[in-house]
């Protein structure tokens, strides 16, 4: 198998997010998917902004997304490219992965269930085997290009929710039957992701805490619960898809100290207060 499972159990009610799903070092040598981690990790981060295509998902600075990409984020976070790998993925006890290369679906993921628990090449793994499964309802009718991967860092919705389910999670558009009335009253939920063009982005509450954990951001930002319906809608009028995420979420340890998540809130707030200023 393409796959290698930590040895950590798997029981009804875990206090774990469950095992790790990992590629194997087969999986990772062989075969185009190995092949793609350093293009999407390194593809671009040479390259000068405008020589990069705006089709594509690689995206280094706000600038690269205000226009068309992106709602509107702390003016601070346009000083200069965001490199995630110089960057701590820690914040104050807050799990916060920044961009590199084309990986905002990894990062919107990980900050999704606040720990790295998702990988590049899972998510090509999945969407092989989405391209699989509907070459086969097709009858082999489809092309060999695949409409779920592709070799500059996107992945389909159904590659992203199918991650989430390995999980336990559940991702549902928040205009859909199964989360009726979620717009009304957001703040009762644990997370949203969103998505518009090919960036993906987190939202997701802590504690007693909604962060806005946007990898294109230095720093997680504070959503109050009145701000957080305003921004969802206006994320909508923007022309992004949102969609809710329920099910078992992993434990967050800074649930478990509440000084230390309030100091996390207040900094992540002066870091705002900062960049406006």
């Amino acid at each position: 198998s393409a796959w290698s499972f930590s040895s950590r159990p798997l029981c009804a009610v875990q206090t774990h997010s469950g095992p790790r799903l990992r590629a194997s070092p087969a999986a990772k040598k062989n075969g185009w998917i190995g092949r793609l981690t350093d293009f999407w990790r390194k593809k671009d981060l040479s390259l000068p902004r405008t020589k990069r295509l705006r089709g594509g998902m690689v995206i280094h600075s706000l600038s690269d997304l205000r226009s068309n990409d992106d709602g509107e984020m702390p003016p601070g976070a346009m000083d200069g490219p965001i490199d995630g790998e110089k960057l701590s993925k820690n914040f104050m006890g807050i799990y916060h992965e920044k961009q590199i290369g084309s990986l905002c679906a990894v990062h919107c993921l990980n900050n999704l269930v606040q720990d790295s628990l998702f990988d590049e090449i899972q998510l090509a793994e999945i969407g092989q085997s989405i391209d699989r499964a509907e070459r086969q309802v097709a009858g082999g009718g489809l092309g060999a290009e695949s409409g779920n991967v592709r070799a500059d860092g996107f992945f389909s919705i159904q590659v992203i929710q199918q991650a989430l389910q390995f999980r336990g999670l559940e991702m549902l558009p928040v205009d859909s039957s199964g989360a009726k009335g979620v717009l009304a009253r957001p703040e009762k939920e644990v997370a949203f992701v969103c998505n518009r063009s090919e960036h993906w982005f987190s939202l997701r509450r802590v504690g007693a805490y909604w962060f806005d954990l946007n990898s294109m951001q230095t720093r997680p930002a504070v959503v109050s619960d009145t701000y957080l319906a305003m921004l969802l809608q206006q994320h909508r009028a923007d022309g992004y898809s949102v969609f809710v995420v329920r099910g078992a979420f992993p434990p967050v340890p800074l649930e478990r100290d509440r000084a230390a998540l309030d100091a996390a809130a207040a900094a992540c707030r002066q870091g705002a207060s900062g960049a406006q200023g």
